[in-house]
């Protein structure tokens, strides 16, 4: 009989333990789950912070005194090459306000002669601004690119040569490493 006891004891035991083992198994698949919820959640998360973050810089570029005109609400086409010029030559001190993002600048209204885009040799040409219509101030990829996030606003752009106010379109092309 006691051989018989320790049989049943032995079964009860290994029930037991696949008891436990099941528990276990049902307890991490939880947990992977829940975790691969939270991971999603937080990249969503992330996402939208990234996109305010886009905005508020859309509306810092506006107001920087390196590009705003003095006395009205508009951006100096006359300052755009100093600033890509400044922004290259002071990378350490843009980098981390600007982080790795493109900018640039297009004159949208009157629809423009040309495409191309601002050069030192065309910004000195004697048809400026008919010469070019595009600014790229800033372009900074990181090594690695998985996705990109495009935003822009509406701008007015001042051609002080001719005293000549435009429509144009910032763009910020954001890159994600």
């Amino acid at each position: 009989m006691t051989a018989q006891h320790s049989t049943k004891g032995q079964v009860h035991l290994h029930e037991t333990f696949l008891v436990l083992f099941v528990i276990i198994i049902l307890l991490l698949l939880g947990l992977l789950l829940y975790s691969k919820f939270f991971v999603q959640s937080l990249q969503t998360r992330a996402a939208t912070l990234s996109e305010r973050d886009a905005t508020v810089l859309l509306t810092k570029l506006t107001s920087l005194a390196e590009l705003r005109c003095s006395d009205k609400p508009c951006l100096d086409t006359s300052k755009f090459l100093p600033f890509q010029t400044l922004t290259q030559q002071r990378r350490a001190s843009y980098a981390p306000l600007l982080g790795t993002l493109r900018i640039t600048v297009e004159e949208i209204y009157p629809e423009p002669l040309t495409d191309a885009v601002c050069t030192k040799t065309l910004y000195l040409q004697p048809s400026y601004p008919g010469s070019c219509s595009q600014w790229v101030l800033y372009n900074q990829q990181p090594k690695t690119l998985t996705s990109t996030q495009k935003f822009s606003t509406i701008v007015s752009l001042y051609y002080p040569e001719t005293q000549v106010y435009t429509l144009g379109r910032l763009h910020l092309e954001v890159y994600r490493p």
